[in-house]
């Protein structure tokens, strides 16, 4: 699932659980969307495309009925141009501070700095032993706590 479909499948979903009384989108409707999504995708589709293909479908018929929903939908999407921002900034910032600091040392043990390496020392260790430990059915990450946890809140199945 892209996360443009992650998108439109969160706004409908939202739609869903807020409109309790069926006045914007009506039973009739949600079954409707249901009923072309599952013809349109196959029997033998993953249940992410059945629901994102759902939701697009349910996008296409709701935007004539309620007009500021298209512009919701497409103001909520990343741009592009935020991510190159957020990095030619830091790297400027980066070099500023690497100009500014007169020691031109960096204190391993102070608390935020040993944390931060701590911190990636993990990262880096699950990164590298995942795996091996899903490879020995040690540990399966598709059936973790919090994915259970996160699945259950949302009322989904954590296998999927």
């Amino acid at each position: 699932m892209t996360e443009h479909d992650a998108l439109a499948v969160i706004a409908v979903r939202a739609i869903e659980n807020a409109d309790r009384e069926r006045a914007l989108w009506s039973d009739a409707d949600r079954a409707w969307a249901s009923r072309a999504a599952a013809e349109v995708v196959g029997e033998g589709a993953r249940p992410d495309t059945f629901v994102a293909r759902r939701a697009a479908l349910a996008l296409e018929r709701l935007a004539p009925r309620y007009a500021p929903l298209r512009k919701a939908v497409a103001a909520l999407r990343w741009r592009g141009w935020v991510g190159v921002s957020i990095l030619t900034v830091a790297f400027v910032v980066g070099l500023a501070i690497d100009r500014i600091g007169d020691s031109q040392r960096i204190n391993l043990l102070a608390p935020p700095v040993l944390g931060v390496l701590a911190w990636n020392l993990a990262v880096y260790a699950l990164l590298l032993t995942s795996p091996l430990l899903r490879a020995a059915g040690i540990y399966d990450f598709a059936s973790s706590p919090l994915r259970r946890a996160i699945a259950r809140r949302n009322g989904l199945d954590a296998k999927s």
